[in-house]
């Protein structure tokens, strides 16, 4: 049983809070009726994406093996045969794009883009360098076009050059952690690593990290028509970014932890409570008392 609860990867399906993302930043978080087409949505982009994590270790069991933490999963280490894995993931799917038809047919449109996307990503596009970055961090740019069209809000510019730009930097940053992974054990284990070193790496990471906290703070000070709820303070907010930013580049520079972000941001306590902080600031100035 918990063979099959590993090759499901039950901890990723937190990036899937991001459907909720468009509604908090439009100041509708309060819209009652849109919650629970929301989480009918979190549940099918959970377990689409779930079918998809499957079909990746299948085509990735043969590498995952030269991996010293990648062996482990289900599939590469034969806990589990691939034929029932791969019925697995296809029942998965089917229940998931019906769902979502449930829910909205623009919204399974999305989602068949995304599983479209990944599965193209897991067969052979994951192994060209930077094609693999771009796509693994439009699916959260999918996550966030498709909260909005569930919830039927308007979604700021900002809020999709944000979300790119910190999928494009976590990704670097894992990226970061293969080659180290890939010294421990002394072979290529990704062939998209061969496009990679350290230096460029590094380099990428700081582009992206400065991009992204600037495009951060002119999010908070210029008004946007998507923006229901204008408050001058939400500025005071950057801190907590700048401050997530900088620990995220510690924790991979530094100590070396960058390559499950899952994990990294659930085992930090730094991490979260800067994350805690900007969301109760971030609430209150565009909920609360701070509110205009």
């Amino acid at each position: 049983m918990n063979s099959w609860i590993a090759l499901l990867r039950p901890a990723q399906w937190s990036k899937n809070l991001l459907l909720l993302a468009p509604l908090f930043f439009a100041g509708q978080v309060f819209q009652q009726d849109a919650w629970i087409y929301l989480v009918f949505g979190i549940i099918a982009f959970s377990l689409a994406a779930s079918s998809i994590y499957i079909l990746n270790d299948y085509f990735d069991a043969k590498l995952d093996r030269l991996h010293p933490l990648k062996r482990l999963r289900p599939l590469a280490s034969g806990a589990i045969a691939p034929a029932p894995a791969i019925a697995l993931a296809a029942l998965l799917l089917f229940v998931s794009i019906s769902i979502a038809l449930w829910i909205r047919d623009s919204f399974a449109m999305l989602l068949a883009i995304y599983a479209l996307l990944n599965l193209a990503y897991s067969y052979r596009l994951k192994h060209i360098p930077i094609v693999d970055l771009s796509i693994l961090s439009s699916g959260f740019i999918i996550r966030i076009l498709a909260g909005g069209w569930i919830a039927d809000v308007a979604i700021s510019k900002w809020i999709l050059i944000m979300t790119f730009l910190s999928s494009l930097f976590i990704g670097l940053a894992k990226r970061r952690d293969d080659l180290v992974q890939e010294g421990i054990a002394g072979k290529n284990i990704r062939p998209a690593m061969d496009g990679y070193n350290s230096e460029f790496l590094q380099s990428a990471m700081s582009i992206c990290a400065s991009v992204l906290i600037v495009a951060y703070i002119l999010f908070t000070v210029i008004d946007d028509p998507s923006k229901k709820i204008h408050q001058e303070n939400l500025y005071l907010t950057s801190v907590f970014v700048i401050l997530s930013v900088l620990r995220y580049l510690q924790l991979c520079l530094v100590e070396k932890k960058s390559g499950n972000p899952v994990k990294v941001f659930s085992s930090d306590y730094f991490l979260q409570l800067n994350l805690l902080l900007w969301l109760i600031s971030f609430a209150w100035l565009l909920y609360g008392n701070g509110a205009n």
